[in-house]
């Protein structure tokens, strides 16, 4: 898949295609550009991977939780 959103220019600078047909580069290497191109990756996937925090906040164990000392 990396091969086909990296291409090379005519005049020898290297880009790479991410969604929505954005170019991004310009690269001197094709192994610059790949580089570039997987540290995107796994920034997009870092953010998709990470667990909500409101999720933790609605539980119902939290929102009904009583006091350790009784209230007189």
């Amino acid at each position: 898949m990396a091969d086909e959103r990296i291409y090379q220019t005519d005049d020898g600078q290297s880009f790479f295609r991410v969604r929505g047909n954005q170019n991004i580069g310009p690269f001197s290497t094709e192994a610059q550009a790949r580089e570039k191109l997987c540290k995107r990756v796994v920034t997009w996937v870092d953010r998709t991977s990470m667990p909500t925090p409101w999720l933790r906040a609605w539980r119902r164990t939290r929102s009904f939780r009583h006091p350790a000392t009784p209230q007189s």
